[in-house]
C-alpha cells in the first residue's frame, strides 16, 4: 500500500472492517481519497502524495512494522498470483 490501494486488500488487512466502507466514504467525502477504478478491482488513491506519506510518518514504527507484516502475509495468502 502506497499512494494507491486495493479495497479487497485492505479489508483484509483491516481488523474492524465493519466500519471500512464508513471510513472510506468519509475520506472521499473530505477529498483525501478518490475511487481510481471499479475493474477488475476496487482501486482508491490519495488525491495528494503528502497525505499518503503524512498518515503514513504519524504510525508509530510498531505500528507500521505491523502493518508491513500484515499486508506482506495477505499478499502472500490471499492475492497470489498463479503464473
Amino acid at each position: 500500500m502506497g499512494n494507491s490501494f486495493k479495497y479487497d486488500l485492505l479489508k483484509h488487512v483491516v481488523q474492524d472492517d465493519q466500519n471500512l466502507d464508513n471510513h472510506i466514504r468519509q475520506l472521499e467525502e473530505r477529498a483525501f481519497i478518490y475511487k481510481d477504478h471499479d475493474f477488475p478491482e476496487i482501486e482508491y488513491k490519495f488525491k495528494h502524495i503528502s497525505i499518503q506519506e503524512t498518515l503514513y510518518n504519524n504510525l508509530l514504527m510498531r505500528d507500521r512494522q505491523s502493518v508491513h507484516q500484515q499486508i506482506g502475509e495477505t499478499i502472500e495468502t490471499s492475492f497470489t498470483m498463479i503464473a
